[in-house]
């Protein structure tokens, strides 16, 4: 069965769903999917996108859980601020940035699911 969702204090600060930290970490994923649907255009690939609902998800999640949702999120964004930046560039210039864009996808995409299976409780923390 499911144990205590809460950890020994020890351990630190636990996240308060109710900080900004969590709400921001809501406003970033909505910029992330908003970022991965122009990279799956610029990829040329369908965005079969999300049906989770992102919110609900990162409200349900234990506290020791979200710290690690929080930092995954805030991971991909660095990947994608710099990435999609890098797409917009090339196809400004009149370069075809489609096969770069099918790598940064693949990398949203992948990311996306450890995310959501994350806040789902669908993964085993080693």
């Amino acid at each position: 069965g499911r144990g205590m969702d809460v950890p020994p204090t020890e351990f630190g600060q636990t996240a308060d769903k109710s900080t900004p930290q969590a709400a921001a970490t809501g406003i970033r994923w909505e910029a992330l999917t908003a970022a991965g649907k122009v990279v799956a255009s610029l990829a040329a690939v369908e965005d079969g996108g999300s049906d989770a609902d992102f919110s609900a998800l990162l409200y349900a999640c234990p506290d020791w859980r979200l710290e690690l949702v929080e930092n995954a999120v805030a991971d991909l964004a660095c990947v994608m601020e710099p990435g999609l930046a890098t797409l917009l560039t090339i196809n400004e210039r009149g370069g075809n940035p489609q096969a770069a864009a099918k790598a940064l996808w693949q990398e949203y995409a992948a990311s996306r699911q450890a995310i959501l299976a994350l806040l789902a409780d669908k993964v085993a923390i080693s």
